[in-house]
């Protein structure tokens, strides 16, 4: 193997591999990332990619770069934020804990170039377990065992006692960062690694959750000190339409971007309709929430105490604010976790619809979120409280 971690996808890869009941298990002659004749069970496959970038796993020989890739994107220097480093030992020690899970994004046909392998976003993933009865811990430090990993589960245990839970526990992938320096932002590849590890985590039967951060709160508690977190986060801006395009034709656009989720969505929505029309154009152009809009007096609160009677008729289940997002294309007011909810992401929730995960304190030196994180999932499921 010398030292690097194939991609698994028959017996012909290796003669001595054998296969498990979830992939194949390589007996590597030796290997940094595990003591030698301890095999390497691998149950992870990497789907393709359509993008502009092609992903892989990373390299533990490019732990310094990457280590300058992630303070490039966490200097924030155009926020309140401190900078957020991370050191080549931490990196390598989440290689060496899930090399699975350690994506990077190396661009396909650079400008002015020809493809390379040099990576230029990376996204981490550590593997965790589930039960309801026991809910997610707090403290992002804690979590990721001070940004090691040394707390991830490894792959084929966790999917083993998932199975022999019987749906009691659920196997869940946590996207704990995204790293994209400043120059490739516009590029979408922030929005492309993300949407790759989603697509990833899915596609091994995982429930990818982002252990994300509302990095518009400390802004919106500028304008309104005494704002809450769970008021701030059911806020929405009015849909974006500034070639004041008709209504008609941006709903058939805004249904380009649904459908093109609708495998993520359809159970929330029992294969119903998931943006109608009429809804749609009642809402999308309705004024913006602020900061300092008084909590009943939202647009979310309209459409609910309008519309949120018929539509649990409809679809079963209450309606909640990312309903309303993905039914009148509105984004909430915080731009990040806005932008899984656009993606189809939900909050976790509590027996009585309360978003539950919410953690203040989680990670102090994030100033523009005010210091807090925030688990969502994408996965519908009731176990994560999405049925109430």
């Amino acid at each position: 193997m010398n030292g690097k971690l194939p991609i698994i996808k028959d017996k012909a890869l290796d003669p001595n591999a054998k296969v498990t009941l979830r992939g194949l298990l390589f007996v590597p002659e030796e290997s940094p990332y595990y003591p030698k004749k301890r095999p390497y069970v691998s149950p992870i496959h990497f789907p393709r990619w359509a993008g502009s970038l092609y992903f892989r796993r990373a390299k533990l020989e490019e732990s310094g770069h990457l280590k300058e890739l992630y303070e490039s994107s966490w200097n924030n220097k155009d926020t309140e934020s401190k900078p957020i480093t991370i050191s080549a030992d931490q990196i390598s020690s989440c290689i060496k804990n899930f090399p699975d899970g350690q994506i990077v994004g190396c661009e396909k046909r650079p400008k002015g170039g020809k493809a390379n392998d040099l990576p230029v976003s990376m996204i981490n993933i550590m593997l965790a377990s589930f039960d309801p009865k026991k809910g997610f811990e707090a403290g992002y430090e804690k979590v990721t065992g001070g940004r090691t990993f040394s707390t991830t589960m490894q792959p084929e245990p966790l999917l083993e006692l998932a199975e022999k839970s019987n749906g009691s526990i659920l196997p869940v992938a946590f996207c704990v960062s995204v790293a994209v320096p400043p120059q490739y932002r516009k590029e979408g590849y922030a929005f492309q690694t993300l949407k790759y590890a989603v697509i990833f985590s899915e596609f091994n039967g995982l429930i990818p959750c982002p252990y994300s951060a509302p990095r518009g709160f400390a802004q919106a508690r500028r304008q309104n000190p005494d704002l809450d977190i769970y008021d701030y986060l059911p806020m929405t801006l009015r849909m974006p339409n500034k070639k004041n395009i008709d209504p008609m034709i941006l709903h058939a656009k805004y249904i380009g971007h649904i459908l093109a989720i609708s495998d993520r969505l359809s159970k929330a929505f029992s294969g119903g309709s998931i943006s109608p029309v009429d809804i749609f154009k009642k809402y999308h152009s309705m004024p913006s929430d602020t900061p300092c809009t008084p909590v009943g007096q939202l647009a979310s609160d309209a459409f609910l105490s309008n519309e949120g009677h018929a539509l649990e008729e409809q679809y079963g289940r209450r309606m909640t604010i990312e309903d309303f997002s993905l039914m009148t294309g509105r984004p909430l007011l915080d731009p990040v976790i806005g932008m899984h909810v656009a993606n189809g992401a939900r909050f976790i929730r509590d027996d009585k619809g309360e978003p539950i995960a919410v953690f203040p304190g989680s990670r102090p030196e994030d100033l523009a979120a005010d210091g807090y994180n925030i688990i969502l999932s994408y996965g519908y499921h009731p176990m994560l409280g999405h049925k109430f």
